[in-house]
């Protein structure tokens, strides 16, 4: 097992010390396997977004609307460059990518997760209304979206919290 170990890692080493490093090389064989490269970039995102690199992930994001490649997985580089936003508490930019997403893609699987972020932020400033006006579009739209199933159990919740509010007489 050790040397295994140690075979990959002199490979990794001499691809990125002699090759300027290893992700153009991983792409490109993935690539010739017919995995779309708009999908490699996601994937790439994702990887990012998920190793809290949110800075690295914007600025790819930058580059992967650049590159004409993308153009298929569009909404999803858009999705992540919104998450980022708001992971480091870029709320302006986030909703300015929330409403362009929600412009160009309102069908999308995704936009039932930017509603749902939505909603969240409309339970903490107590606006029950709105945040039940959210939850059930999403439940409408998007019945199929993971997030649907929390929606609907805080929806399920949602009078009680109306009930809390109210003016004790």
């Amino acid at each position: 097992m050790k040397r295994k170990i140690a075979i990959v890692a002199c490979v990794v080493w001499a691809l990125s010390a002699f090759g300027g490093g290893i992700w153009p090389r991983v792409e490109r064989y993935l690539h010739e396997r017919s995995i779309p490269p708009g999908k490699l970039e996601v994937q790439k995102l994702a990887d990012m977004y998920g190793a809290n690199l949110f800075d690295e992930a914007l600025a790819e994001c930058d580059r992967a609307d650049a590159n004409v490649r993308y153009a298929d997985y569009e909404a999803e580089i858009c999705y992540i460059r919104w998450a980022a936003n708001r992971r480091i508490g870029h709320a302006a930019e986030a909703d300015r990518v929330e409403r362009s997403f929600l412009q160009r893609f309102p069908n999308h699987i995704l936009a039932a997760d930017m509603h749902f972020g939505s909603a969240v932020n409309l339970i903490g400033r107590a606006d029950y209304s709105g945040a039940e006006r959210e939850l059930k579009a999403i439940c409408a739209r998007y019945p199929g979206a993971a997030i649907a199933v929390r929606a609907k159990d805080i929806l399920d919740r949602i009078p009680t919290a109306h009930v809390a509010t109210l003016p004790a007489e």
